[in-house]
C-alpha cells in the first residue's frame, strides 16, 4: 500500500502541485463570493475586498488548469495508456527477470557467483493470479542479438541471464511507444540500470580469465553495489505498484550456498 501511494505521488508531481494551488485560488474566489460560507469556512465571510487583481489571477489559474487538464493531462495520460499496453509483455518479463536477479544478488556477493555459475537451479514465479512458471537457467540469448565477444561472454550462465535481461530492455527501448511512458515510469526503469551488472560481472570474468583468481573488492565497489541492489529493488517495487502487477520470485530448488 506505501509503495502503491508512493508511485502514484511521484508519477503525478505535477498534477498534485497544480491541484494544491488550484484549491487555493477557489478559496481566493469564495472569499470575494457573497454566498453564505459552508460549514467550517465561516472565516471566508466578511467584506467583499476592493482590490480585484486576486480574484482575477484566480478566476485566470482555474481556466489555465481546465485547459491544462483537457489539452494536455488526458491525452498525454492515453498515450502512457497506449504505450504500456504496447510495451505490457516486454515490462512484465523484465521486471520478472529482475526479480530474479535481485533475489540471487541477495543471496550471494557478485564476486562470489563465478564459482557458483554452475549452482544456479530453477526459480518459481507467482503472478498476482496465481500463475506459476519456472525459469531456469542458463536463460537463452538468440545468437543473432549477441556480438562476438557477447557469444563468448555468454558461455557462462549468469552472465547469460544478465544479456538477456539487458536484451529485452534495449528492445523496450528502441520500440516506437518506449518514449510515451510516464516520465516517472522512464526513471525508474533507468534506475534498475542493468547495464551496471552486465558491466560489472563482465569484469570480473575476465579478470578471472586473465589469471587473477583472488579478486579484492574495494570497500567503494561493495557500497556501490549495495546501493544499486537497494536501488533495483525500490525501483522494481514502484514499477510493479504503477503496472498494477504483482510478482513473487523464489528459488525453487537452490544449491547455492551463502
Amino acid at each position: 500500500m506505501v509503495e502503491t501511494c508512493k508511485a502514484i505521488i511521484s508519477k503525478n508531481k505535477a498534477l498534485i502541485a497544480l491541484t494544491s494551488i488550484l484549491l487555493i485560488a477557489v478559496l481566493v474566489i469564495a472569499r470575494y463570493s457573497r454566498w453564505p460560507a459552508l460549514p467550517g469556512f465561516q472565516w471566508l465571510e466578511g467584506p467583499v475586498p476592493d482590490d480585484q487583481i486576486p480574484y482575477d489571477l484566480a478566476i485566470g489559474y482555474i481556466s489555465c488548469y481546465l485547459f491544462y487538464f483537457i489539452q494536455v493531462f488526458i491525452p498525454s495520460r492515453l498515450k502512457e495508456r497506449r504505450a504500456s499496453q504496447a510495451l505490457g509483455l516486454y515490462l512484465k518479463e523484465y521486471v520478472m527477470y529482475m526479480k530474479i536477479l535481485e533475489t540471487i544478488l541477495k543471496e550471494n556477493k557478485l564476486e562470489e557467483l563465478p564459482d557458483k555459475d554452475n549452482d544456479l537451479g530453477e526459480y518459481k514465479i507467482t503472478d498476482q493470479k496465481g500463475n506459476i512458471i519456472y525459469e531456469a537457467f542458463p536463460v537463452p540469448v538468440s545468437v543473432d542479438d549477441l556480438s562476438h565477444q557477447e557469444r563468448k561472454t555468454g558461455e557462462n550462465r549468469f552472465m547469460s541471464f544478465l544479456l538477456k535481461i539487458q536484451h529485452v530492455y534495449e528492445i523496450m527501448m528502441q520500440a516506437p511507444s518506449f518514449m510515451n511512458l510516464n516520465e516517472y515510469m522512464i526513471e525508474l526503469l533507468q534506475k534498475t540500470d542493468i547495464s551496471f551488472w552486465v558491466a560489472s560481472y563482465r569484469n570480473l570474468i575476465y579478470m578471472r580469465r586473465l589469471g587473477q583468481e583472488d579478486i579484492e573488492v574495494s570497500l567503494d565497489n561493495e557500497i556501490t553495489g549495495k546501493n544499486k541492489l537497494n536501488e533495483l529493488r525500490d525501483a522494481i517495487k514502484q514499477i510493479e505498484s504503477l503496472l498494477k502487477q504483482k510478482t513473487v520470485v523464489e528459488p525453487r530448488s537452490n544449491s547455492m550456498t551463502h
